[in-house]
């Protein structure tokens, strides 16, 4: 799965060049559609979950990977409750970005393994839309959601056991991406999910990868729980000697509770590694919009069109926060964190250059 690396720039909405090599393209390396000087339009989706995924899993998603990339190319897909979706238009391209913090729970409890641990009952007997808040109860919240992140009771039980499953579940993954990889017409990025939601403010990152040259294993948020040691981890296990190319896309920060970057306090050697991870992040999706929220009781003509905002959303009214909380929450939004950078680069800036 070789793909060329510059959709870096612009990977949510374009390519400024062709996806990748292979036997498919012409002499100079591009695909037949390529137009020096032209940039053409693709669209993907960097944030999917197959039925690797436990919160996917319990409300009845068993769609593998393969069957998510198959149905990105314009499959039909069954949902849990038996009715068959297909998109009008295949996409270009898509990563499955499952959250690594269940690997080893989903390899025990459902596939391949299917374990009759008594752990497992719940996740593999109420798995369905209707019962799914039961399976996201007993074992979602008891984990990620701590401030500090504890392991399942199955491996605190049985730690050798899971600490192979993640590799196991990461390589499965690798395999199918790669295999739904089709130069020229599709592109399968490799990926996974850094699900930090400690104390429930939610502070994850997509964690995308450029071809196939990936992390020798998943890393989650259960021993890298903060996004320093996520970065730390990708520094030191993605070599570029080897190939290896990575981004940590941060989401919904509108659920983040003003947690989600810490511009002004990091060290310098943690801004270098947050500007080398971190260069993209995702605007909108379901769980509501991380653009902007408006000034605290008042008018913001900056943020004055229609925010959507759901139930996930925090705050969904003002009269949720005091404005402290709610500027906080506003500051981690993509165009209050913009002011914040700019700030917090200015007065480092004049620290370190005297005026006159």
């Amino acid at each position: 799965m070789t793909k060329n690396v510059s959709y870096w720039m612009c990977a949510l909405v374009c390519f400024s060049q062709t996806f990748g090599v292979g036997e498919t393209f012409a002499a100079d390396d591009h695909c037949p559609y390529y137009q020096a000087g032209t940039k053409q339009v693709y669209w993907g989706d960097l944030h999917v979950h197959s039925g690797y995924s436990l919160d996917a899993w319990g409300y009845g998603t068993s769609a593998t990977p393969a069957q998510a990339y198959a149905f990105a190319r314009g499959g039909v897909l069954e949902l849990a409750d038996t009715s068959k979706i297909q998109l009008d238009r295949p996409l270009d391209f898509m990563a499955v970005t499952d959250h690594a913090e269940w690997f080893n729970l989903m390899h025990i409890c459902t596939d391949p393994e299917w374990s009759d641990a008594a752990y497992c009952d719940t996740m593999t007997e109420k798995n369905t839309p209707e019962l799914g808040s039961e399976v996201f109860g007993e074992y979602v919240v008891p984990t990620i959601t701590k401030a500090t992140p504890v392991p399942t009771e199955l491996c605190a039980a049985n730690p050798e056991h899971c600490q192979r499953m993640p590799t196991q579940q990461w390589h499965r993954i690798q395999t199918q991406g790669d295999q739904a990889n089709d130069p020229c017409n599709f592109t399968s990025f490799l990926g996974y999910e850094w699900s930090a939601t400690g104390d429930f403010s939610h502070n994850h990152r997509n964690v995308i990868f450029a071809n196939s040259q990936v992390t020798p294993e998943a890393i989650d948020y259960m021993r890298f729980p903060t996004p320093a040691k996520l970065w730390s981890e990708l520094d030191r296990q993605c070599l570029a000697e080897d190939g290896c190319q990575v981004l940590a896309i941060p989401h919904n920060m509108n659920m983040g509770d003003g947690k989600s970057f810490d511009v002004e306090s990091e060290s310098a050697d943690i801004l270098e590694l947050r500007s080398r991870y971190e260069t993209l992040v995702e605007i909108h999706q379901e769980k509501g919009n991380s653009e902007c929220l408006p000034a605290f009781g008042a008018t913001d003509e900056d943020c004055s069109f229609e925010i959507y905002l759901t139930k996930n959303s925090r705050p969904v009214v003002q009269s949720e926060l005091n404005r402290q909380e709610w500027e906080r929450m506003r500051g981690s939004h993509v165009r209050g964190l913009l002011l914040r950078g700019i700030a917090a680069y200015d007065e480092r800036v004049a620290k370190f250059i005297p005026c006159g």
